[in-house]
This record gives structure tokens, sequence and C-alpha cells, in this order.
């Protein structure tokens, strides 16, 4: 497990990492403090004039994290995932991933503010 992130190409595709804070007990948990700019590459065509990143995106971004912070290998199958808040162009989001290794499953939060925008939980494969 690491507490560095390290972006593919090409930069748009991605938030802008403003913080990152880890806390271990029973499970591992971390929240990110994310920037989602206006610049990012999802916001096009989705949907003109009134731009939302997708949720499907936001499902990646989970999973991405959680490869790099807990050596996630790879989906196995989405449990649940909950859409209650859109996320609009230069938003600050904190994001949550709760990584339960012995339950080979992950929980994550999108939060803006004190309002959850979206959730859900996955399992995996873990190395």
């Amino acid at each position: 497990m690491t507490n560095t992130i390290t972006y593919p190409s090409p930069a748009n595709e991605w938030p802008h990492l403003k913080a990152l804070n880890a806390s271990h007990a029973q499970s591992s948990a971390w929240q990110l403090t994310l920037f989602v700019a206006d610049d990012c590459r999802w916001f096009n065509g989705h949907f003109p004039g009134n731009p939302v990143l997708p949720g499907v995106v936001q499902l990646h971004w989970a999973q991405f994290f959680a490869r790099q912070l807990a050596d996630l290998k790879r989906i196995t199958q989405v449990k649940s995932l909950k859409f209650n808040k859109i996320i609009l162009p230069n938003t600050e989001v904190s994001l949550t991933l709760t990584v339960l290794r012995e339950k080979q499953r992950v929980n994550f939060q999108y939060f803006s503010g004190d309002d959850v925008c979206s959730s859900g939980t996955f399992s995996g494969e873990f190395l």
C-alpha cells in the first residue's frame, strides 16, 4: 500500500489531487480532496451547455485510486452504485475509500461539503 498517486496520461482525464489523508484501523481508509476543473475532458459532450461529471467516471476514479493506494488488481463486480447529487465543473469534492481486504471489497463515497454526491461498493482482487 502506498500514499502516492501516479496519473497516467493525458492529464485532463484526472482530477487535481489537493490532499490525501490515510487512516489504518480494521480496514484501510483514505480521504482524498479533489478539484474537478472545467477543462476535465469528461465534461465534453456530457451535457452541452450543462456539463456534469459522468457517473462512470466517478466509478473509474474510485477504482483507479484503490489500485494506487490499496493494491487493487481488478474489479470483479460492482455491488452497489448510487448517485445523489451531480458534480459540476470547478468543484472540490472529497472521495472516501474504505478497503476491506478480508472481504475483497471497496466502499467509496464522493462528498461536496456535507452532501453525498455518489457512493458505491465493488468487489475486487488484491495483489
